[in-house]
């Protein structure tokens, strides 16, 4: 078999394995975030609107109106009131992406013709599966990354299975239709067309480069952080082609901008909060926090700064490429220090960060190219592998079991809850589920 031939068989294999594997659980992990994006795909198909009215009263009253932002808003939060109607307050890029998954079930379900719980609850159900097989995609693209990079056929298996299952490409992605599965697909196909124009460039992976990087944007705006230090490693190495990369990323970004001005009369979008939070109380939690802490449910990031360094001193190829990948990392962790909400919201691990982790093991490929079995360092990759793939197993098997999030007082009112060493989510669901059992 040729080499292309087996890394297209390997990428097949992946896609089902991780597609299996991230629906064994056999139950989406709802959120309220995830909700209009779910929902995007049925009321387009069946309704020809993005309009969400119908949606937004059944929801204000689901489960004693928990969904509300407050009490006396009768809109749910994750819904905005535009002059327009009820729309999604979150960017809409994720629903459309999804809804070629939804068009044969939509088309069959619509002649029961199902009332507004019925398709709440479908949608639902088509949301896991849609999330699902967009991380299984994700997890293709890390792969031919890997080899791109230089790994060999066993290392880029062992890496991958890293992103697969023991970061929140698992326990978040995978789960429900956050828009971080759709934003790490286009993060990995940019990254994958860069480096191959990079290889041998031509207007058509320019173009591509930008689109991917606009979609990345679109789905999640915070990933202009990614799409500024990719464009400006491209433009460094290939600078005759600037226009090509610029104008689809351009183009995207001002549908962007029009929309939201259209619907919400502002820039932001749904987005109305102010970058107001305490920076080292963000920074604190969102790195090293019991709660949320990206070094504690991810350990395995430490590597890609371990890579880094390896790739300094070896001066490999493609290092501004690594360069791009800790760069980008950095500005997340800057920018989402200052979000109001850094800690997520109810969701399982350091949610925001979700991003990052592709690129942090990316990063970490100069070291692992030349690890040694055996040896102190290659101990330590695979101590952290396990842990980190036992904390994605108890976000995907088991939180919320626990009710954390939630109890004895809501997250989102007492944030400083995440740094409670003796009762953060990970022991509280292991307990809930060791009680029950």
């Amino acid at each position: 078999m040729s080499i292309n031939g087996e890394r297209v068989r390997d990428g097949i294999l992946l896609f089902l394995i991780a597609f299996f594997l991230y629906n064994i659980n056999l139950r989406p992990i709802a959120s309220g975030d995830s909700v209009p994006a779910a929902l995007i795909p049925v009321t387009l198909l069946t309704e020809g609107t993005l309009r969400m009215d119908r949606y937004s009263r059944y929801y204000a009253d689901y489960c004693g109106g928990m969904y509300r932002s407050q009490k006396d808003i009768p809109v749910p939060y994750f819904f905005h009131e535009t002059r327009y109607g009820i729309f999604s307050a979150y960017p809409v890029a994720t629903g459309l992406l999804v809804t070629p998954f939804y068009m044969l079930p939509v088309g069959i379900y619509h002649l029961f013709h199902p009332d507004t719980a019925e398709w709440a609850f479908f949608s639902r159900i088509a949301e896991k599966i849609s999330a699902s097989a967009v991380a299984s995609g994700t997890v293709v693209l890390f792969y031919l990354l890997c080899f791109r990079l230089g790994l060999a056929r066993r290392q880029a298996w062992v890496l991958t299975f890293a992103y697969a299952f023991a970061s929140q490409a698992w326990a978040i992605s995978s789960q429900a239709l956050w828009q971080h599965g759709p934003g790490v697909l286009f993060i990995l196909s940019a990254a994958l067309a860069a480096l191959a124009h990079v290889d041998n460039p031509s207007a058509g992976k320019a173009l591509l480069v930008g689109l991917c990087c606009g979609l990345a944007v679109a789905v999640r705006p915070t990933n202009v952080l990614f799409a500024a230090a990719l464009g400006g490693w491209i433009l460094i190495r290939r600078p005759s082609f600037w226009l090509h990369y610029l104008f689809p990323a351009t183009a995207l970004g001002a549908a962007l901008a029009l929309y939201n001005v259209a619907v919400f009369g502002t820039l932001r979008g749904g987005y109305t909060r102010p970058f107001d939070a305490d920076f080292l109380e963000g920074l604190g939690g969102l790195l090293l926090s019991p709660g949320r802490g990206l070094f504690l449910y991810f350990p395995l990031a430490f590597f890609g700064f371990t890579g880094l360094y390896r790739g300094i001193r070896g001066k490999v190829p493609d290092l501004g490429f690594y360069l791009v990948m800790i760069v980008s990392f950095a500005g997340q962790v800057l920018l989402l220090t200052k979000w109001p909400t850094w800690w997520g919201g109810y969701s399982f691990g350091p949610r925001y960060l979700t991003e990052v982790q592709p690129m942090l093991l990316l990063a970490a490929i100069p070291w692992f190219r030349h690890a040694r079995k055996g040896s102190l360092p290659w101990a330590a990759f695979m101590v952290f592998f396990a842990w980190s793939l036992f904390i994605q197993g108890v976000g995907a098997f088991i939180y919320p079991a626990g009710g954390w999030d939630a109890k004895p007082v809501s997250i989102d009112v007492m944030p400083s809850r995440a740094w409670d060493w003796k009762d953060n989510p990970v022991s509280r669901d292991i307990g809930a589920f060791l009680k029950k059992h």
